[in-house]
């Protein structure tokens, strides 16, 4: 023992190295001595529970950060120098936050550090989405730094910088100074700019209004050869002497690079100009043309305004605890930037540059500014694509469509898309009613009672207003920004509005139905919190979901009955559709089990028996299973809560409610707001249930003879049926996976046993796995007027003490009666819901009237039915042998041709003069001997609808024109919703 200890204390012991040199980092990055000495104690005592690979100061240095911020206060400025930190290890900034995150779990450290970390890193990402672009404009704009005759110019300077710490600034600035300073003068401005710093398009905007800043001062200081040569949009250098005249760029900017002139020229003269104006008089910034701001890079001014706006900017994100937005500059891998060399040193971006060249050629080329167009905004039709969107586009479409898309980013211009999208849909319209919604209400309330909605709205729209500017901007700056935004939300609100009722009276709702609808407060505010939750989302504002909803004080229970509505009657576009489909997710699988949530009002008014999924969900929409049709008159007493027959053993009556029930009165509740509710939540647990199965290797086979999801899924039905309460203030994954730990824990006999530790393996891998959900589940809560707080614990904890006392007996009667036993013999069990799809058809491009519609199994006496009589539609069946041969046929003789085997057709003889007339006609084929033989089957094989869209298109490829179809009447958004809710059970 003499010796071990001995060998801990020399000093080429590793770990002893480790120590030293974690300390050592730690305090030249500003760090609490005593904080670093304990996290590495508790790292030390971590290494028996979780597994470090790499090197430890890529797991010591972020867990450190990470725990010297949970300990102070929230108003602690720190003093910790993070880029230290990640020069100090070998992971990039999006890495470093990766860790941050493992670090809390590690740590088990509090919401408020995760939330600080949370924000930082999707600060920076903004950052990096932004900075791809600005390359881009700056290219366009200025001479590229790798030039020849600048890197001349640069040179000297460059060696001089070389072995020196200490920077010099030129009198006579070139390109590679115009990058520097632009790039800093944003991420400065963008700090400032308080209440728009979050949002992705806003700061994209921010970015062309500095960038037009400095072309302004360019220009004032006529040093044409710092600009493009092929820009031809920048106006010709004035005369000496002659008055310098004001150029705006941002207008050419928006239209080359999908900007929102509109909200450009807003957000310059309310927020940059102001920012600009505070800049120059805290004098960070030297400008004596106020507000021109034309002598920011001039000799006297350059050193002066650089050296001052990067020392306020590294003082801001010291506090703010943001990483260095500078790294950009001097990171060869944009996607993945680390802290590199200096990004205030010359020499370091321009090597940077180089070397970025090298890996990625295409990134930075040069790009003409010839093809600038008159700087109107880019508009985007929400139903024409700019080339087709099939796999089975052709190469010059798929070319084109390269190049196009070459010189976005995608985060970007999918936000920008969106807002532009949005537009669109309600392009006409004002702030105010329709004219059309006018005469609704008119014909509703016998009057016009039009100012009570305009008021109403008004008071929705200043409440966000209010409570945005007071979270993000107190001193109001951007104050006519944000209430422009809101304007637009309230278009939408009135649009949304309309079409709602509109609806409802299409659907022949009796009027006094329609009014009670129209009066509802609940509805009103849905809509509007829908409304800004979509212009919100667009903008990729840092305030989302679910942040309108609490300032309007909605429940998420009433919000998300108002979603499907809305989704299935606006034809919004794809990305709006999944983050609807997600929040309602979020809603469903936590915010509406609270304590407050009044779901349970609802639930405590309805019997427990009619909730079941037989109960709730459409025939059509449950899978048959021959486990589910066996019934079992053992099962008297709690068979009917645990699952019912579907064939009952004797005619129950309507008061059977315990056995079984008619089904008349079942029908009966599955249009009212509870079985929704119920409904959705089956859905979403069966898809849950159904992915951990397939994870586990739960395959058909297992499922056919053990009946695994099956049994799991009835487990939780009871727990949510009978138990209700196992749910409040809890998630309902924490559910699930106890139901599925149960259910295989029981099939040890049959060797399909799975431990926990692989049930969480298996649900780590869904999209809305978060570690919280299994660290941090609540076990016992305060009860009303009692002083105790809640108890919490892990999800095994919670699996031992909560969940297997309430659910032991139901757990007792699920265990097979004899070793072997396929289905239990006291549980019949439950009907699952089917995977949620789309059921309606959809057409592949909107420039081909191609029609997909999903496979359906048609009963056994329809497969022989004939086509149908319509002449106008030609149907087409993938998969079968001659079926392209005899649709050109079909085609070529309503065209009055004659086809070949290219699919090109021959016109008739009639036709001379035609230069298909010419082209030889197809040898005659000996006639074969015809055999009387029964019309062969409709084979309808199951294929994706991608390589459907790709065999039709090459259809069209052979010369045969887009076949006719009748369009289906509604145009119903592709949604994996399920049975629209009714608005009118509000």
């Amino acid at each position: 023992m003499a010796r071990q200890r001995n060998r801990e204390s020399t000093p080429e012991n590793p770990a002893e190295e480790v120590r030293t040199r974690f300390l050592t980092i730690t305090k030249e990055a500003n760090l609490d001595q005593k904080t670093c000495q304990n996290v590495y104690t508790f790292f030390e005592s971590s290494h028996v529970k979780y597994s470090m690979e790499g090197d430890q100061m890529d797991w010591l240095l972020p867990g450190a950060y990470a725990h010297a911020i949970s300990v102070k206060p929230a108003a602690f400025e720190s003093r910790i120098i993070l880029l230290r930190l990640l020069r100090a290890t070998s992971l990039s900034v999006p890495n470093f936050y990766a860790r941050l995150k493992n670090g809390c779990d590690i740590c088990n450290l509090q919401t408020a550090a995760r939330d600080t970390f949370l924000h930082a890193e999707r600060y920076f990402q903004i950052s990096r989405t932004i900075f791809e672009r600005f390359e881009q404009m700056f290219m366009c704009v200025f001479r590229d730094p790798l030039d020849g005759d600048q890197m001349e110019l640069v040179l000297p300077r460059a060696m001089e910088l070389r072995g020196k710490k200490k920077i010099n600034f030129p009198k006579i600035i070139q390109s590679v100074d115009v990058y520097v300073f632009a790039w800093d003068l944003f991420v400065r401005a963008r700090r400032s700019a308080v209440v728009i710093r979050d949002d992705l398009v806003t700061c994209y905007h921010l970015l062309i209004c500095v960038m037009d800043c400095v072309c302004s001062n360019v220009l004032a200081m006529k040093r044409s050869e710092l600009l493009n040569p092929g820009c031809s949009i920048l106006p010709v250098e004035a005369e000496e002497g002659a008055p310098h005249k004001y150029f705006s760029l941002r207008p050419y900017l928006c239209a080359k690079f999908e900007g929102i002139n509109r909200d450009c020229d807003t957000l310059y003269q309310n927020c940059f100009l102001p920012l600009m104006a505070q800049l120059v008089k805290d004098q960070e910034l030297s400008s004596s043309t106020v507000p021109g701001y034309l002598e920011l890079m001039s000799e006297d001014n350059f050193e002066k305004n650089l050296r001052g706006i990067n020392t306020h900017y590294e003082n801001l994100i010291r506090v703010a605890c943001l990483a260095d937005e500078r790294v950009l500059l001097v990171s060869q891998d944009v996607a993945a930037p680390g802290a590199g060399g200096d990004p205030m040193n010359v020499i370091d971006v321009i090597d940077t540059m180089k070397e970025r060249r090298k890996i990625f050629p295409t990134a930075n080329r040069k790009l003409e500014l010839n093809d600038f167009k008159t700087p109107t905004p880019v508009m985007l039709s929400p139903t024409v694509a700019p080339t087709p969107l099939t796999p089975s586009s052709s190469c010059s479409a798929l070319q084109q469509r390269s190049a196009h898309e070459s010189v976005k980013s995608p985060p970007l211009q999918t936000a920008v898309d969106l807002v532009t999208q949005l537009t669109n849909l309600v392009s006409g319209r004002t702030h105010a009613p329709s004219e059309k919604l006018k005469e609704i209400i008119i014909l509703l309330y016998e009057g016009d009672v039009t100012p009570r909605f305009v008021e109403r709205v008004s008071n929705y729209r200043e409440k966000l207003v209010t409570a945005y500017i007071q979270a993000c901007d107190p001193s109001g700056l951007a104050e006519p920004y944000m209430r422009q935004r809101f304007m637009f939300a309230q278009t939408w609100y009135f649009k949304l509005v309309e079409d709602m009722l509109v609806s409802e009276r299409n659907r022949n709702t009796p009027l006094p139905r329609i009014k009670n609808l129209a009066e509802s407060e609940k509805f009103h505010i849905s809509l509007f919190a829908l409304a800004a939750e979509m212009v919100l989302f667009s903008y990729n504002c840092s305030k989302m979901f679910p942040w309108p909803i609490e300032v309007l004080q909605l429940s998420p229970y009433d919000f998300v009955r108002m979603i499907e509505p809305v989704v299935l009657l606006e034809q919004l576009p794809k990305q709006m559709i999944k983050h609807f489909g997600r929040i309602e997710e979020t809603i469903y699988e936590q915010m509406v089990w609270k304590a407050d949530s009044p779901v349970w009002a609802e639930i405590s008014s309805v019997e427990a028996d009619v909730m079941t999924a037989r109960d709730v969900c459409w025939s059509h929409n449950l899978e048959d299973n021959p486990a589910s049709n066996k019934p079992n008159p053992g099962d008297s007493k709690h068979g009917r809560r645990s699952g019912a027959p579907l064939v009952p053993t004797a005619a129950p009556s309507s008061s059977q409610n315990a056995t079984g029930s008619n089904v008349a009165p079942a029908k009966a509740q599955k249009n009212t707001a509870v079985c929704l509710f119920f409904r959705k939540i089956y859905v979403l647990a069966g898809v849950r249930l159904r992915d951990i199965c397939a994870k586990l290797g739960f395959d058909k086979d297992v499922e056919r003879k053990h009946h695994v999801f099956q049994r799991m899924f009835t487990l939780f039905e009871n727990a949510i049926t009978l138990h209700t309460d196992l749910l409040k203030d809890r998630h309902l994954d924490q559910v699930l996976l106890c139901c599925a730990y149960v259910v295989s824990k029981l099939e040890t006999a049959n060797g399909l046993a799975k431990s926990f530790h692989l049930i969480m393996n298996a649900y780590r891998f869904q999209a809305q796995a978060e570690s919280r959900v299994y660290r941090s589940v609540l076990i016992s809560g305060p009860d009303a007027g009692s002083a105790e707080p809640e108890v919490r614990a892990d999800i095994i904890t919670f699996y031992n003490q909560v969940f297997v006392r309430v659910m032991q007996g139901f757990i007792a009667k699920f265990s097979p009666k004899k070793k072997g036993q396929a289905t239990p013999g006291g549980v019949i069990l439950s009907p699952v819901p089917r995977v949620p799809g789309r059921d309606t058809r959809r057409q592949i491009h909107p420039a081909a009237k191609i029609y997909l519609s999903p496979r359906k199994v048609e009963p056994p006496a329809a497969v022989a039915m004939p086509p149908p009589t319509n002449s106008r539609v030609l149907t087409f069946t993938f998969g079968v042998t001659g079926q392209i041969d005899s649709l050109i046929s079909a085609n070529a003789a309503k065209q009055g041709g004659t086809p070949l085997p290219g699919g090109k057709r021959v016109a008739p003889a009639s036709s001379s003069g035609s230069g298909d007339a010419s082209l030889p006609a197809p040898a005659p084929k000996k006639p074969k001997k015809e055999k009387k033989v029964p019309p062969p089957p409709i084979i309808r094989p199951a294929i994706s609808p991608r390589i459907a869209a790709r065999q039709a298109a090459a259809a069209l490829a052979n010369g045969l024109p887009p076949p006719l179809a009748e369009p289906p009447a509604t145009a119903t958004p592709a949604v994996n919703f399920q049975d629209a809710a009714m608005p009118a059970s509000l």
